[in-house]
């Protein structure tokens, strides 16, 4: 019987955030999610790879879209946002992070053609004013149990 390995995610935070910061996974603050819920074989080698992929992807600022509701049961509110260079990070460390050993997503369905960039509303999360979101920086997060660890913090690709 193997180890059970840990979930992360990579996220673009619009506030700044610490390597070490900790918060409910059902109470993130805002944020457009780049790579959902994925494995890997050695987490060690994430920052790298997520920081080379992002390289030239230009600028994860998005315009605010409209409402929709996510989930499998249509229940979680979110704000579709717009941005070339989301979806070109998104392609990016797709393309990156499956090439890593004992990579596995939990959704495949949500990635590729199947992503959507959207900020979650949520609890911790104060609706934009505004047309437009600001990313701070890019957050590598540790997903275990109901907690959510910051494991590692990058700067966000130039802006164009």
């Amino acid at each position: 019987m193997g180890v059970e390995r840990r979930r992360w995610c990579v996220a673009a935070m619009l506030a700044p955030i610490r390597p070490g910061a900790s918060f409910p996974r059902a109470a993130w603050p805002a944020h457009v999610t780049l790579a959902s819920n994925l494995r890997v074989d050695d987490p060690d080698a994430l920052p790298a790879v997520v920081d080379r992929a992002l390289r030239g992807a230009g600028s994860l600022d998005a315009r605010i879209g409209r409402m929709a509701w996510f989930g499998e049961r249509g229940g979680v509110p979110v704000l579709l946002v717009a941005s070339p260079g989301i979806e070109r990070a998104h392609e990016r460390l797709a393309t990156a992070l499956v090439r890593q050993p004992g990579f596995a997503a939990d959704a495949p369905r949500h990635w590729r053609s199947g992503y959507r960039a959207h900020l979650t509303l949520g609890p911790a999360v104060v609706p934009p004013s505004g047309a437009w979101l600001t990313v701070a920086c890019v957050a590598i997060v540790r997903l275990e149990g109901p907690q959510a660890d910051v494991e590692s913090v990058l700067a966000p690709p130039d802006r164009d």
